[in-house]
Protein backbone atom coordinates (compact mmCIF):
# COMPACT_ATOMS: atom_id res chain seq x y z
CA UNK A 1 0.00 0.00 0.00
CA UNK A 2 1.56 3.29 -1.03
CA UNK A 3 1.92 5.62 1.94
CA UNK A 4 2.12 2.79 4.48
CA UNK A 5 5.63 2.29 5.81
CA UNK A 6 6.63 0.03 8.67
CA UNK A 7 9.52 -1.83 10.25
CA UNK A 8 9.04 -5.56 10.92
CA UNK A 9 9.51 -6.54 14.56
CA UNK A 10 10.97 -9.76 15.90
CA UNK A 11 8.36 -12.20 17.23
CA UNK A 12 7.58 -11.69 20.92
CA UNK A 13 6.12 -14.11 23.49
CA UNK A 14 5.50 -13.73 27.21
CA UNK A 15 4.85 -16.30 29.92
CA UNK A 16 1.29 -14.92 30.24
CA UNK A 17 0.53 -15.99 26.65
CA UNK A 18 0.83 -12.54 25.11
CA UNK A 19 2.84 -11.70 22.05
CA UNK A 20 2.88 -11.65 18.28
CA UNK A 21 4.57 -13.20 15.27
CA UNK A 22 3.73 -10.60 12.60
CA UNK A 23 4.35 -7.37 14.51
CA UNK A 24 5.35 -4.12 12.87
CA UNK A 25 6.22 -0.63 14.04
CA UNK A 26 4.51 1.99 11.88
CA UNK A 27 6.86 4.54 10.36
CA UNK A 28 4.31 6.25 8.09
CA UNK A 29 0.57 5.89 7.73
CA UNK A 30 -0.27 9.29 6.27
CA UNK A 31 -0.89 10.99 9.63
CA UNK A 32 1.34 11.06 12.72
CA UNK A 33 -0.16 8.92 15.50
CA UNK A 34 0.93 9.47 19.08
CA UNK A 35 0.86 6.52 21.46
CA UNK A 36 1.30 3.50 19.21
CA UNK A 37 3.81 0.70 19.53
CA UNK A 38 3.79 -2.77 18.00
CA UNK A 39 0.79 -3.83 15.94
CA UNK A 40 0.01 -6.79 13.71
CA UNK A 41 0.25 -6.48 9.93
CA UNK A 42 -3.55 -6.82 9.57
CA UNK A 43 -4.12 -3.97 12.05
CA UNK A 44 -1.55 -1.77 10.28
CA UNK A 45 -3.24 -2.37 6.91
CA UNK A 46 -6.73 -1.77 8.31
CA UNK A 47 -5.59 1.39 10.09
CA UNK A 48 -4.13 2.76 6.87
CA UNK A 49 -7.30 1.97 4.89
CA UNK A 50 -9.48 3.51 7.62
CA UNK A 51 -7.44 6.73 7.60
CA UNK A 52 -7.48 7.00 3.80
CA UNK A 53 -11.04 5.83 3.08
CA UNK A 54 -12.93 6.77 6.25
CA UNK A 55 -11.21 9.30 8.50
CA UNK A 56 -9.88 11.86 6.02
CA UNK A 57 -13.03 11.93 3.87
CA UNK A 58 -15.12 12.42 7.04
CA UNK A 59 -12.87 15.27 8.21
CA UNK A 60 -13.20 16.93 4.81
CA UNK A 61 -16.99 16.48 4.83
CA UNK A 62 -17.57 17.82 8.35
CA UNK A 63 -14.78 20.39 8.75
CA UNK A 64 -13.47 21.14 5.26
CA UNK A 65 -9.95 20.13 6.26
CA UNK A 66 -7.73 17.15 7.02
CA UNK A 67 -6.77 15.44 10.25
CA UNK A 68 -3.07 16.18 10.84
CA UNK A 69 -2.51 14.15 14.03
CA UNK A 70 -4.18 11.24 15.81
CA UNK A 71 -3.87 10.41 19.49
CA UNK A 72 -3.95 6.75 20.38
CA UNK A 73 -4.26 5.11 23.79
CA UNK A 74 -2.13 2.28 22.49
CA UNK A 75 -1.72 -0.91 20.57
CA UNK A 76 0.29 -3.81 22.06
CA UNK A 77 -0.22 -4.34 25.79
CA UNK A 78 -0.19 -7.65 27.66
CA UNK A 79 -3.47 -7.38 29.57
CA UNK A 80 -6.93 -8.81 29.97
CA UNK A 81 -10.07 -7.45 28.30
CA UNK A 82 -10.80 -4.02 29.82
CA UNK A 83 -7.93 -4.75 32.27
CA UNK A 84 -10.33 -6.77 34.43
CA UNK A 85 -8.78 -9.43 36.67
CA UNK A 86 -9.62 -12.94 35.49
CA UNK A 87 -10.91 -11.87 32.06
CA UNK A 88 -9.50 -13.45 28.89
CA UNK A 89 -6.57 -11.78 27.19
CA UNK A 90 -7.40 -8.69 25.13
CA UNK A 91 -6.63 -8.44 21.42
CA UNK A 92 -4.12 -5.80 22.59
CA UNK A 93 -2.17 -8.73 24.06
CA UNK A 94 -1.51 -9.96 20.52
CA UNK A 95 -0.79 -6.52 18.96
CA UNK A 96 -4.12 -6.99 17.19
CA UNK A 97 -5.89 -3.81 18.35
CA UNK A 98 -5.60 -0.03 18.44
CA UNK A 99 -7.43 2.50 20.62
CA UNK A 100 -8.05 5.97 19.14
CA UNK A 101 -8.82 8.88 21.47
CA UNK A 102 -8.59 12.15 19.53
CA UNK A 103 -8.01 13.87 16.20
CA UNK A 104 -6.23 17.16 15.56
CA UNK A 105 -7.45 19.12 12.56
CA UNK A 106 -5.30 21.29 10.29
CA UNK A 107 -6.64 24.46 11.98
CA UNK A 108 -5.42 23.22 15.40
CA UNK A 109 -8.79 22.10 16.80
CA UNK A 110 -8.85 18.79 18.62
CA UNK A 111 -11.87 16.50 18.37
CA UNK A 112 -11.76 14.12 21.33
CA UNK A 113 -13.91 11.00 21.56
CA UNK A 114 -14.73 11.62 25.22
CA UNK A 115 -15.87 15.22 24.78
CA UNK A 116 -17.17 15.06 21.21
CA UNK A 117 -19.19 11.83 21.08
CA UNK A 118 -22.27 13.34 22.74
CA UNK A 119 -21.55 17.07 22.20
CA UNK A 120 -23.74 17.40 19.13
CA UNK A 121 -22.98 19.22 15.92
CA UNK A 122 -20.09 18.55 13.58
CA UNK A 123 -17.90 16.89 16.22
CA UNK A 124 -20.47 14.21 16.99
CA UNK A 125 -21.36 13.67 13.33
CA UNK A 126 -17.66 13.33 12.46
CA UNK A 127 -16.97 10.85 15.28
CA UNK A 128 -20.00 8.74 14.39
CA UNK A 129 -18.87 8.70 10.76
CA UNK A 130 -15.33 7.57 11.61
CA UNK A 131 -16.77 4.92 13.94
CA UNK A 132 -19.00 3.61 11.12
CA UNK A 133 -16.05 3.61 8.74
CA UNK A 134 -14.00 1.62 11.26
CA UNK A 135 -16.79 -0.98 11.40
CA UNK A 136 -16.33 -1.50 7.66
CA UNK A 137 -12.56 -1.95 7.98
CA UNK A 138 -11.92 -3.71 11.31
CA UNK A 139 -13.53 -6.88 12.66
CA UNK A 140 -14.42 -5.46 16.09
CA UNK A 141 -15.13 -1.81 16.88
CA UNK A 142 -16.29 -0.54 20.27
CA UNK A 143 -16.99 3.13 20.97
CA UNK A 144 -18.69 5.11 23.73
CA UNK A 145 -22.07 3.51 22.99
CA UNK A 146 -20.50 0.06 23.44
CA UNK A 147 -19.82 -0.03 27.17
CA UNK A 148 -18.49 1.99 30.08
CA UNK A 149 -14.90 0.99 29.32
CA UNK A 150 -14.88 2.81 25.97
CA UNK A 151 -16.24 6.25 26.89
CA UNK A 152 -13.05 8.05 25.89
CA UNK A 153 -11.85 6.13 22.84
CA UNK A 154 -12.74 3.94 19.88
CA UNK A 155 -11.33 0.43 20.13
CA UNK A 156 -10.61 -1.25 16.77
CA UNK A 157 -9.26 -4.76 16.33
CA UNK A 158 -8.92 -7.64 13.89
CA UNK A 159 -10.22 -10.34 16.24
CA UNK A 160 -13.23 -12.56 15.63
CA UNK A 161 -16.09 -10.44 14.41
CA UNK A 162 -17.90 -8.77 13.01
CA UNK A 163 -18.96 -6.76 16.02
CA UNK A 164 -19.70 -3.03 15.86
CA UNK A 165 -21.00 -1.14 18.85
Amino acid sequence: MPGLQYRPLAPRRTTEGCGFDDGVQLLQVGVPIAGITAMSCPVAGALYRWIEEGLQPAAQRHFGQQVVRITSYGTYSCRSVNSRPGARLSEHSYANAVDIAAFELADGRTIGVETGWRAGGASTAFLKDVHRAACQTFQIVIGPDGDRFHQDHIHMDMGRGPYCR
